[in-house]
């Protein structure tokens, strides 16, 4: 071989080398995707989870993975497509069926979630809870009302602890005109989970409409609004009470912490 075509071989093979080095394995890809999705960066989790995916596209586990961090990420009909493929490779119906139901419903495909996933039964009480009350979601979406409850009181019935499940039973409880045992059961919710923002926000609206205590009602939104600042019915609830109130400035504060 000519001198010349040897050191352009040496020199590529270099390259290809030094190319090879430069990239991540796909175990790394995965270990790094998990990392982020846990510490909550989930921009990062799918840019990770799709380099491993592209890499290695039969992975039940990077397709799972890929789907959470999409749900996580604000892209529910993204994250229907990975969850639906980790399901076809292999993931267990207790990996996907919770994070499938949120991104189903996410998707405003609600009906799915009950025709695809009414019937299904996860052999974790826990699991099991969190899919029935996503079920009661869906159906509460399409006015089914009394097949809601009876999601819910099976949710309960898996896992009593459960604070969504908790919190639409007090729900229920208050549609009925309850407002008592509604108040009760919504305080011991708050025992367990005292930032709760939406226990808080339906304690403050039983104050509110409830009790009629307006004055009661405003500290106990805004202690929701404290847990989480995101909590649209708060900042909705304190702008209609600014309105009412004819409290110019408590509205234009409330409009620009909503910003």
């Amino acid at each position: 071989m000519p001198q010349f075509a040897t050191r352009t071989l040496v020199i590529a093979l270099i390259a290809l080398a030094l190319t090879a080095c430069g990239k991540p394995s796909p175990e790394k890809l995965l270990s790094e995707g998990r990392a982020a999705l846990q510490s909550g960066d989930t921009n990062g989790a799918v840019i990770q989870l799709k380099s491993f995916v592209q890499t290695t596209p039969n992975s039940a586990e990077g397709r799972l993975f890929l789907g959470r961090a999409l749900l996580a990420s604000q892209d529910p009909a993204g994250a229907v497509i990975e969850l639906e493929r980790a399901k076809e490779l292999g993931a267990s119906e207790s990996d996907v069926m919770v994070p499938l139901a949120r991104a189903l419903a996410a998707s405003g495909r609600a009906k799915d979630v009950v025709d695809r996933l009414g019937n299904v039964s996860l052999p974790d009480p826990k699991l099991q809870a969190e899919l029935r009350v996503e079920v009661a979601n869906a159906l509460l979406q399409q006015g089914q009302f009394e097949r809601a409850q009876s999601e819910v009181a099976a949710a309960l019935q898996a896992d009593a602890t459960n604070p969504a499940a908790r919190l639409m039973s007090a729900r229920f409880t208050a549609s009925r005109g309850d407002v008592d045992a509604a108040s009760r059961q919504t305080e011991t919710l708050l025992v367990d989970n005292p930032k709760n923002a939406g226990a808080l926000n339906l304690k403050a609206e039983l104050l509110q409409v409830g009790r009629k205590d307006v004055a009661a009602a405003v500290p106990v939104f805004q202690a929701a609004l404290a847990a989480d600042p995101k909590y649209v019915a708060a900042h909705l609830a304190l702008l209609n009470i600014s309105v009412n109130g004819n409290d110019t400035a408590g509205y234009q504060k409330q409009v620009q912490a909503m910003q």
